[in-house]
């Protein structure tokens, strides 16, 4: 039996499809594999750009972080500062014609050497008397800060505004006398880190 010319290329052709189906078919993961290693690949080095100009900000940061820890007041570990701040709180509502209706302290919270809590206010006041308040807020040397403001019209009037706020406070502790530790060498630690309130 003699194949034919015709059916010689039919043969040839039908093995090339099947061996470019086969070549496909192995190869088209790996080049899938290929392009997925590559995008992640640029995702590593832009991750790895970020991270270094993060790095390189590192000193300005803790330069900024020294300056803000130098405005933040130290008590000492046993004093209540909730008191303080919410009378701080009450005066600045009270200059600026803001009436709190209430005050929620939460419970302090520790964060490395520094200190806080939130303190949820509901409030009701002017429009006017709302920017004073936050103003004279901003405006202490203290390190008191608005984290959230709600705000919405009193019913039956146009000028009456009423809602809630959250003020974030922020402070210094003492380092607590450990054993051989006196109390002059705990106070000059504590001076250079702002003013110390007993």
């Amino acid at each position: 039996m003699r194949i034919s010319a015709r059916e010689m290329v039919l043969g040839w052709a039908t093995m090339g499809l099947i061996v470019a189906a086969g070549s496909y078919w192995f190869v088209a993961p790996k080049i899938q594999g290929a392009k997925e290693m590559s995008e992640r690949r640029e995702t590593l080095r832009r991750d790895i750009e970020l991270s270094q100009r993060l790095l390189d900000q590192k000193p300005d940061w803790e330069r900024r972080m020294e300056l803000l820890r130098l405005k933040l007041k130290t008590y000492s570990p046993e004093k209540d500062v909730s008191a303080d701040y919410m009378k701080l709180l009450e005066n600045l509502a009270k200059e600026s014609e803001i009436a709190l209706l209430q005050r929620r302290p939460e419970k302090e919270k520790k964060q490395g050497d520094l200190f806080g809590f939130a303190v949820d206010c509901t409030w009701e006041g002017t429009l006017e008397a709302l920017v004073r308040f936050l103003y004279a807020l901003e405006s202490q040397d203290v390190s008191m800060d608005l984290d959230q403001l709600s705000v919405s019209t009193v019913s039956g009037s146009k000028d009456k505004l009423k809602g809630n706020f959250s003020v974030k406070c922020a402070y210094c502790r003492e380092a607590e006398a450990g054993p051989g530790q006196n109390e002059p060498a705990r106070a000059q630690e504590a001076e250079p880190a702002g003013t110390v309130v007993k």
